[in-house]
Parts: structure tokens; sequence; C-alpha cells
């Protein structure tokens, strides 16, 4: 058989290249004094490390989710538990008001064979003397009762308790006329005691008038009898120039 040259697959050709390419970059880092270090790839190491740091942070974000989702799940839950509770607490007014309104004991049809209060509630056999239910052979009338007896005693309770009520009335009606009374008769006696005080003082206003009023007219006088004796002494004194100068 002869041999045929067959393409190669494109895949293969990229492969086989790659392959190239990372040797000669391989022998490139080994036979280069400046880069290279004897038993250690350091950027293998550096490649390892980062895949491990960012498989860590992917592990810490996935812990973070779900510890996020089981918050979120706990506050979804904590408030189905709020609502069921308020809707039972709902149901359950709504129950009490229900049979409040609708299932009292006394709308039973039975009330009256069980109420505890029948006998209570029942008329007596006697109302009154004149009760037209009690005839003869009823045996529930006899000579000398009293039925009325607790509402007479209640009427003159009632009674005694108006006539008390009007004479505390009278006697405080009486304390307020003789009070009006002491009042007036103050009033009036402090007006007397006002008006006194000011004849009073008019009486000591009109004698300080007539005390200065004679006293004015004492200077008065006392002024006019001095001027009288000076004007006698003044002619005298003239008189007896006017003599002298006749004789001389």
């Amino acid at each position: 058989m002869y041999k045929l040259d067959i393409p190669l697959d494109l895949k293969e050709i990229a492969a086989i290249e790659r392959r190239r390419r990372a040797e000669k970059e391989r022998q490139g880092r080994i036979f280069n004094a400046k880069y290279r270090q004897i038993g250690i790839d350091k950027e293998a190491l550096n490649q390892q490390i980062e895949d491990r740091n960012w498989l860590e942070e992917l592990e810490q974000k996935r812990a973070d989710a779900f510890a996020k989702d089981a918050i979120r799940n706990d506050k979804i839950a904590q408030l189905l538990e709020c609502r069921q509770e308020y809707d039972e607490r709902e149901n359950n007014r709504a129950l009490n008001e229900f049979r409040a309104l609708h299932q009292q004991p006394f709308a039973q049809r039975e009330w009256d064979l069980n109420d505890p209060d029948y006998l209570k509630k029942d008329m007596p056999a006697r109302v009154s003397d004149d009760d037209p239910r009690c005839g003869i052979a009823s045996l529930q009338k006899f000579q000398g009762e009293d039925l009325n007896s607790h509402a007479r005693k209640k009427y003159q309770q009632e009674q005694l308790r108006e006539w008390s009520r009007l004479q505390q009335e009278d006697h405080q009606r009486t304390q307020q006329q003789q009070q009006a009374a002491d009042r007036l008769f103050n009033a009036k006696q402090n007006e007397l005691d006002q008006r006194s005080v000011e004849l009073q003082r008019a009486e000591e206003e009109c004698r300080k008038a007539i005390n200065e009023s004679i006293k004015n007219y004492n200077d008065a006088l006392v002024s006019l009898r001095k001027k009288n004796i000076e004007q006698f002494i003044y002619f005298q004194i003239q008189k007896h120039h006017f003599y002298k100068y006749e004789i001389m």
C-alpha cells in the first residue's frame, strides 16, 4: 500500500502548536538564569495559591449565600407563624363574638326549664290583699295579715326623709337670710362709720378754716392798730415841729 498524505485535523494542529509553545516557554524558563530557580516552579506555585484562594473564596461565597438563604427562610417562617397566630386569634374572637350574640343560654328553647332563677322570677301565690286570684277556697288570705306593711314602711321612710330634707332646706334658708341680714347690717354700719369719719373730717376742716380766718382778722387788726399808732406819732411829730417853727 502507498502512504498517502492525509491532512491533519485543525484541533490536533492547534494542540500540537500549543504544546510546542509551552515547551518553548518551559525551556526559556529553565535555561534563563535570571528566572530559573532550582527545584521550584514559582509561577506554578503562585498559580496553585491563586487557584486555592479562588476556591476558598468561592466556598465562602457559597456559604454566605446559603446563610442568607437560611436567614430569609427563617424570617419567612416567623412571618408565617405570626400570621397563623393572628388568624387563630381572629377566629377565636369571631367565634366568641358569635356565641355572645347568637348562642346565649336564655335564647335556648329549654331555658325556662333550666333557668336557675325560675323560682325568683315566678309570681307568688298572693301579691296583695286584693289579688283576684285568691278566692275563698285558696287559703292564701287570712284575718290579721298585712301584706302592704313593707310598702307602708317604705312610704313612711320616704316621708321622713322628705320632712328631714325640708327641715334642712328651711334651716339653710334661715341661715342664708341671717347671713344676708348680717352682711346688710355690716354694710350699713360701715357706711355710717364712713359718713361719721367724713363729717368729723369736714368739721375739723371747718374749724381749721374758722381759726385761720380769726387769725387773719387778728393779724389785720394788729397791723391796722400798729399803722394807726405810727400815723398818730407821725402827726404828733409834725405838729410839734409846726409849733416850734411858729414860735421861732
